[in-house]
């Protein structure tokens, strides 16, 4: 069996579940955290844009809304990482 490696704002992120991840956002979680390589921000991004490539439709960006909202840094630390302004490029 293999164990999921998001943290639960992560998996949020993942499930598209927009409740659990302001759930968790308004408990405390970090809005910049970083798994698997990614921040909260960055992971919506590719989420959005591959789930909009592979369906076909218009991007549906409630992820990043929540998350910028919530005060996500679009410029990453350190600045040598992939932006998520980059990666939505």
């Amino acid at each position: 069996m293999v164990e999921n490696p998001w943290t639960p704002a992560h998996q949020a992120v993942e499930s598209s579940d927009y409740a659990e991840l302001t759930r968790l956002l308004d408990e405390g979680a970090d809005v910049n955290e970083v798994c698997c390589g990614m921040t909260l921000l960055e992971h919506a991004i590719d989420l959005e844009g591959d789930s909009a490539l592979q369906s076909g439709t218009p991007i549906d960006s409630r992820l990043t809304v929540i998350l910028l909202a919530y005060g996500a840094e679009p410029i990453p630390q350190p600045p040598e990482r992939m932006s998520a302004v980059d990666l939505a490029d």
